[in-house]
């Protein structure tokens, strides 16, 4: 029996990898493609905010596998979009976007009603849109180092 501790200890634990929320910048220039992976609950909300403007994507029906990527900008047919207009928002829209305009993208596993942002708790990432043009790999937030770190495209996958 002394045998069965030692063997369980050479067993690797494997642990769920932690989901993550990255951005890659779009053809369009505009919003960014969100690339999003996951283990356990997939995504059921996607919120982006910024200058008084919030947009809220939820997937049609529920999302499969661990991974999905989505463009902000043309979401296509399997996501629903509806926009949010604060008082300040509706200048936004009307000016041309500043490089130093910050975007905010959350990815909850439960949707809210209406125009309510989701609790973020698959992941966040924000970034100013010259930072976003400018990259040449997925924008994640490292909380390590407490600012956004470029992963390659083919190292942002998870393995559950």
């Amino acid at each position: 029996m002394r045998l069965l501790p030692i063997a369980l200890a050479l067993i690797p634990l494997t642990a769920c990898a932690s989901p993550r929320v990255g951005a890659l910048p779009a053809d369009n220039g505009l919003l960014p493609v969100v690339v999003i992976t996951w283990c356990g609950d997939a995504p059921a909300q996607v919120d982006v905010t910024s200058s008084g403007i919030s947009l809220h994507y939820r997937p049609v029906a529920p999302l499969e596998g661990a991974e999905v990527e989505l463009d902000l900008t043309e979401p296509g047919p399997g996501w629903v979009r509806e926009a949010g207009i604060s008082d300040g928002g509706r200048e936004s829209i009307l000016r041309p976007y500043a490089e130093d305009m910050e975007v905010v993208v959350t990815v909850s596993s439960e949707a809210t009603s209406g125009d309510r942002n989701g609790s973020g708790d698959i992941g966040t990432v924000d970034f100013t849109l010259k930072e976003l043009a400018e990259a040449a790999a997925v924008l994640v937030y490292d909380e390590d180092v407490n600012r956004n770190e470029e992963v390659p495209r083919g190292e942002f996958a998870l393995r559950c």
